[in-house]
Formats: C-alpha cells, structure tokens, sequence
C-alpha cells in the first residue's frame, strides 16, 4: 500500500471513530484534521486537535494559555520535568505565542496494523493531558514551584500503584 493510501485509510478510520461516537467535530479535509471540543477540567472545556500529517497520527491540545512572560521560565521547567517523565508525547512551550501544548505523535502504520489504535491514542492523550492541565494550573494560578508540582504527582502515581 502505498503512503498516500496508508494516510487516506487512517484518516478515514479517524472520521469513522469521530462519527461512530457522536462527537461534535470540526473536520478540516485539506488538512486532515479534526477539531473535538473535550472537558479537561471540571470548569474547562479546550479544543483537541487530531491530524493525519507527514506518515503519523498526531494529537495535540492546549494545557496553558495567556501565559505571563515572567512565568515562561517555570513553564519550561515543568514541561522539562514532564519531559523527563512521559513514556508518550512531548510538552511544549511556544514562547512568542505564550501557550504549552502536549503533542503525540504516532507512526500511521501502528493504527493500520491494530484496530482501535486510534482510540487508545485519542484516548492516552487526554487522559495525560488532564494532568498536565491541572499541573499548569497550580504552577500559574496556584503558584505552587515545577519541583513540587511533579513531587505531589509522582508521589500520588506511588499510593495509586501500592
């Protein structure tokens, strides 16, 4: 199969889910991308993006938004911290634009080899970014320093394991 037919299989798999579990989409075809609206805090609905580019599913949302420029360092090292810790996706800081976002990306072939793949990473990524939304939160709204910000996580991640 060729890679132009990998990516159309993939994003209509994607199209399908989309439509399958009745979400209120977006769907941008020159683009291949979807835009979902999903609850990432109690109070906070943000916009989740999903898009078939370059041979990979790539998933990708807005953890901190509006982010004061004094408070662009502790940024960086909180999304360091997550950086070192995440076994999928990476935390980025978009310094002119002052926002984080947490990206994954995921080779098409995966989702092509084994159903459900899709979902799983759709899925694992919002899960993830809920966590990182609240983490930004007590960082810039809290106050709260990266170093116990990712200490309270980690150790709640010990007592949920034990």
């Amino acid at each position: 199969m060729s890679p132009e037919k990998r990516q159309k299989k993939v994003w209509d798999d994607l199209l399908r889910l989309c439509n399958k579990s009745k979400w209120r989409v977006g769907v941008f075809e020159s683009d291949q991308c979807v835009e979902i609206e999903f609850q990432i805090a109690a109070d906070k609905v943000e916009k989740y993006l999903y898009e078939i580019r370059g041979g990979n599913l790539i998933t990708r949302v807005r953890v901190a938004v509006n982010i004061d420029e004094d408070r662009i360092t502790d940024a960086f090292i909180l999304a360091q911290h997550f950086n070192n810790l995440l076994n999928y996706g990476v935390v980025v800081v978009n310094v002119s634009s002052r926002f984080v976002e947490y990206i994954m990306i995921k080779d098409i072939l995966i989702p092509l080899l084994y159903s459900g793949e899709i979902y799983d990473q759709l899925l694992l990524h919002h899960n993830s970014s809920k966590d990182l939304y609240a983490s930004f939160q007590r960082l810039l709204v809290e106050d709260v320093e990266p170093a116990l910000i990712i200490a309270d996580l980690l150790e709640e991640k010990r007592v949920k394991e034990d």
